[in-house]
């Protein structure tokens, strides 16, 4: 859907963002606090951290099995 709207690195991050709530929201703040510029964070590093540190490794090959992304 991001990809249809054309947005750039940035808005899918600050999209992203505004949809998470809970434990999601709390790993964005720590992974914020933790990183030398925030404002650098790209889609492909968001994407891949939030993967690693919150989604189950299961979930993921799951869905790649399943040819979702």
């Amino acid at each position: 859907m991001l990809d249809i709207a054309q947005c750039n690195d940035m808005e899918k991050v600050l999209y992203a963002l505004g949809r998470h709530e809970g434990s999601a929201a709390d790993w964005w703040d720590s992974y914020t606090g933790a990183h030398a510029n925030p404002a650098t964070i790209t889609w492909l590093e968001f994407n891949s951290h939030l993967r690693s540190d919150h989604i189950p490794t299961g979930v993921i090959k799951l869905k790649e099995f399943l040819g979702q992304k």
